[in-house]
Formats: C-alpha cells, structure tokens, sequence
C-alpha cells in the first residue's frame, strides 16, 4: 500500500484510513458494517477509501493486513532465534577450553623473537594480515606466500 498523501482522499476517507492503519488488528477481526459503526461512517465510506488504498475489497485489506502481521511475526521471531544461538554459543563450556589454548599461544608468542605467518591462497591473505596486526603492535612478525619460499636460507635463531 501507498502512502497517505498518494490517495487524493477526502476529509471522512482520510479519518477512515488513519483509523484503518492505526488499528490493523481490531480490522482484522472485524466485519466491514462494524468497523464502519466504531468509525461512525457508512460501509460504503470504508470500501471508497479501501478502493482508493489499492485493494478491490474489504476482505483483500484484511488479507494485506495478516500478510503484514505474520511478516512481523516472523521477523521478530527469526530476530530471537538468531540472538538464542548466539548466547548459546558464548555460554557454552568449550569458551573456557578455548580460553587455556589461547593462554598457551600466548605464552609461545611472548617467549618468541620473531613470528612467520604462512599460507596460500585465502590462507596467504589471513597470513599477510595476522603478520600486520602483530606488527602493530611491536611483535617481529613476517608472511610469506610463496609454499617454494627457500626457507633454509632463514636464520636458525628465529624460534
């Protein structure tokens, strides 16, 4: 459905379709000769500006408006569903296994000289980074590319 201003109503149908939009649930339960008595209208009022909204009847503007509210429904719902698999994974037990590993790499990379990042393909670009994340942060740190790269020619002094 169009916005408002996009309908040339009148004053009695723009009152309807305020009513209409501000209400979506009470119009889904009702009937057009008691919705038109809560609006203080004829029916026919109401099928004017249903017309002039874009549906042919008053049962297609209930069924636009279910559409509309399930979508919501289950937007919300997909919404939760997603934030439940996410507290599920940062609350589960394997976090702490995950937290002595990093401890332990950690530990290695302090008592290091100088780190090598290495890869190939989208393994050589995640290396290139990790190199400059490290480097940033003052840790002697290389990538390399290249799986014919003469490593023998690197110093033995680099553990």
């Amino acid at each position: 459905m169009q916005a408002n201003q996009d309908f040339n109503f009148t004053a009695t149908e723009t009152n309807i379709y305020d009513f209409l939009i501000s209400h979506k649930a009470e119009v889904i339960e009702s009937n057009l000769r008691d919705l038109a008595k809560t609006i203080h209208v004829s029916p026919a009022s109401v099928l004017r500006c249903i017309k002039k909204m874009g549906c042919d009847s008053f049962y297609e503007l209930k069924f636009n408006f279910r559409n509309q509210q399930s979508a919501q429904i289950n937007s919300q719902s997909q919404k939760n569903y997603l934030i439940d698999i996410a507290r599920d994974f940062f609350t589960r037990p394997l976090l702490s296994e995950y937290q002595v590993t990093l401890a332990n790499i950690k530990k290695m990379i302090r008592q290091s000289k100088t780190l090598c990042f290495f890869g190939v393909g989208t393994s050589g670009i995640l290396a290139e980074y990790g190199a400059r994340q490290f480097a940033n942060f003052g840790i002697d740190a290389f990538y390399n590319k290249d799986p014919y790269y003469p490593y023998q020619r690197i110093s033995k002094d680099m553990t």
